[in-house]
């Protein structure tokens, strides 16, 4: 089945592991771990509601995706999304290289990552950590 989880872990959802047996059991295709770093300070959405509880307690995704590659042996694994210019390039680059290399050690073939990305949310984050929205 060509069809996925997307999830906002947190310290109370499903654990990674746990999603990732039962998703496998049940013919899932892949889990998709929602990151969202920065709380915006007018804390609404583009719909004009206010920010969900999940959005301030979300897990980072690389750390879910870590724990999700350990209990399974074929589901996809996708950031949806990782926020890369929150981030420092180089430990990005060397996150999703850990958890690719920790699949190919498991030898399972089957398990691949999905790295999508986006600069933000919505921009309002961005005067906080002093980079422009155009770089």
């Amino acid at each position: 089945m060509d069809v996925g989880v997307s999830i906002f872990f947190t310290d109370y959802s499903i654990t990674p592991a746990e999603l990732a047996v039962a998703l496998e059991e049940r013919g899932f295709d892949s889990v998709w771990a929602a990151e969202h770093s920065h709380i915006p300070v007018p804390r609404k959405t583009r719909a004009d509601q206010e920010l969900g509880k999940r959005y301030y307690d979300v897990m980072d995704p690389f750390v879910t995706l870590t724990a999700a590659a350990c209990a399974t042996k074929t589901l996809k694994l996708a950031t949806g999304i990782a926020l890369v210019i929150q981030r420092d390039t180089i430990q990005s680059a060397k996150l999703v290289a850990s958890i690719c290399s920790r699949i190919f050690c498991m030898r399972v073939a089957k398990t691949v990552l999905w790295f999508s990305i986006s600069s933000w949310f919505q921009p309002p984050p961005m005067p906080k950590i002093n980079r422009p929205p155009e770089t």
